[in-house]
């Protein structure tokens, strides 16, 4: 099976770039996961599932429509999806919404044309070219 079917672009941005239109992931899902604390206690496998449930439904409720590119998502601020309590697969989950969106990440890290580094190149949370294919603009 090839990645070239999943459209994710990479755009190297900072924490004071402001792109109209970007999904704040880091604020969004937060907010989400502030409701949820008392369940964490209860299942924290539970809490895992809905975490990342609640991900993809605020994901795909940020999907716009462009004329020329299609289906398109910005989405800034992704630190929060490498939080190890969540245990959300973050290839799993690019791959799953790139297969009919175009994804715009606004990456707040390094990168070269084998991997994309969470802040800096010493993360041990990455995401490489040989997981998902990605294109950096």
């Amino acid at each position: 099976m090839s990645d070239a079917r999943y459209t994710l672009a990479v755009l190297q941005s900072d924490s004071q770039a402001i792109v109209p239109n970007a999904l704040n992931l880091g604020l969004s899902l937060s907010e989400i996961i502030s409701q949820m604390g008392k369940m964490y206690n209860q299942s924290e496998a539970k809490f895992q599932i809905l975490a990342t449930e609640a991900v993809e439904r605020i994901i795909k409720e940020s999907i716009s429509s462009d004329n020329e590119l299609g289906n398109v998502v910005v989405l800034d601020n992704p630190g929060i999806l490498f939080e190890s309590e969540l245990h959300i697969d973050v290839i799993g989950l690019l791959r799953r919404i790139s297969k009919n969106t175009l994804i715009i990440l606004l990456w707040p890290g390094e990168m070269d044309e084998t991997a994309l580094y969470f802040l800096d190149k010493n993360s041990k949370h990455t995401v490489k070219q040989t997981d998902i294919n990605y294109t950096i603009i």
